[in-house]
C-alpha cells in the first residue's frame, strides 16, 4: 500500500493530570483530523484536506459537529455509509 494512505503523524498531548487533551492525525492521501479540549473544557473537532476544511464544537449534545453530521447524512448528494 503506499505510504500515504496510512495513518501518520499521530500526536496525543495530555494535560498536567494526565487526561487526554489532544489528537491529531493525517490519514489518506491529505486529510487531516484534530479533536482538542481546551481549560474550560470545550471540545473542538478539526476535519480539513490539505488547507481547507471547518472547526465545530463538540462540546455538548446537540453541537455544532451534531448538526454536520446529521447535515451530512441526510444529504442525498454525500454518498456516506450510515452508522447506526
Amino acid at each position: 500500500m503506499k505510504e500515504d494512505l496510512y495513518i501518520r503523524d499521530l500526536e496525543i498531548k495530555q494535560d498536567y493530570e494526565g487526561r487526554i487533551n489532544h489528537v491529531a492525525l493525517i490519514f489518506g492521501p491529505h486529510h487531516y483530523l484534530k479533536v482538542s479540549t481546551n481549560e474550560e473544557g470545550k471540545t473542538s473537532f478539526v476535519l480539513c484536506v490539505t488547507h481547507h476544511g471547518f472547526e465545530a464544537d463538540a462540546s455538548t449534545v446537540d453541537s455544532e459537529l451534531e448538526k454536520v453530521i446529521w447535515s451530512t447524512r441526510e444529504n442525498p448528494e454525500i454518498k456516506v455509509k450510515k452508522i447506526s
